[in-house]
């Protein structure tokens, strides 16, 4: 879709601000969206409402849009949010609802929706400062007490906790924060409107996904389904990963041939 909409809107770029283009766009992104959400994969939905708006701020999009667009998104995301976990409603799932209550009141859910995340912050405390080591046979690590399900898809950042401690976290959250920022540099360069959106679109891919990630695993969002940025188990996850690099590293290339 990123490279898509960078094609679509390079190609109008000296209409994007009319009500046709942005009409075309939020139609043409709407259709794979829906079929994101009706998986039903909230989280990932998210994230793409996320790059959508990247892509239009770094194709050119008028700020008084923008801003107008802010003020309507804020009410209307709180309205939609106290409606979806109204009893009767429908459009969060049985399973979202009760993960966003178990988020909430994670001492109800303790051994079921919230296990996860309450044995991911345990285990992230335990490493402390300096953590247990890597692949360490402490019986008291929660990890290999297999206390984490799965803790090498979305929980990685936990076991990057326990075992290297806070700064091995601090450091694994300073390299996704550089992948992002030197996406933003590459965009700045780029020679036209399509590389900018490439770039600014995979850095933000890389903030937003790593910022989930990692605040699911540190409860301070609730249960996601999302990898952690080239770090989680996952050849699929992996793979886009660096694909979508790899066009922002031409990107770069030709940004730099365009000065010589």
């Amino acid at each position: 879709m990123i490279l898509f909409f960078a094609q679509f809107i390079m190609k109008h770029r000296k209409k994007l601000n009319t009500v046709v283009i942005i009409a075309s766009c939020v139609v043409m992104y709407a259709l794979p969206w829906i079929l994101v959400w009706k998986q039903p994969d909230l989280s990932t939905s998210i994230v793409l409402l996320a790059v959508f708006c990247i892509i239009m701020f770094a194709g050119g999009i008028s700020l008084k849009l923008v801003f107008g667009a802010i003020a309507v998104a804020i009410p209307a995301v709180a309205l939609v949010i106290s409606l979806a976990l109204q009893p009767d409603s429908d459009l969060l799932t049985d399973n979202q609802k009760t993960r966003v209550l178990a988020f909430v009141n994670p001492q109800e859910y303790e051994t079921t929706y919230a296990y996860q995340q309450l044995n991911s912050v345990t285990a992230i405390a335990s490493g402390q400062l300096e953590g247990k080591g890597y692949k360490n046979n402490e019986i008291t690590s929660v990890k290999n007490g297999n206390f984490l399900s799965e803790a090498q898809t979305d929980f990685i950042f936990s076991v990057i906790g326990e075992e290297f401690g806070f700064k091995g976290s601090v450091v694994v959250i300073v390299l996704l924060f550089s992948v992002a920022l030197e996406c933003i540099s590459v965009a700045r360069k780029a020679k036209d409107v399509a590389g900018t959106i490439i770039a600014a679109s995979m850095g933000g891919l890389v903030a937003f996904q790593g910022f989930f990630n990692i605040g699911v695993a540190t409860f301070i969002l609730p249960t996601t389904g999302l990898t952690l940025p080239f770090v989680s188990n996952g050849l699929t996850s992996l793979l886009s990963l660096f694909i979508g690099m790899g066009f922002v590293l031409n990107v770069r290339l030709q940004a730099k041939k365009s000065k010589q």
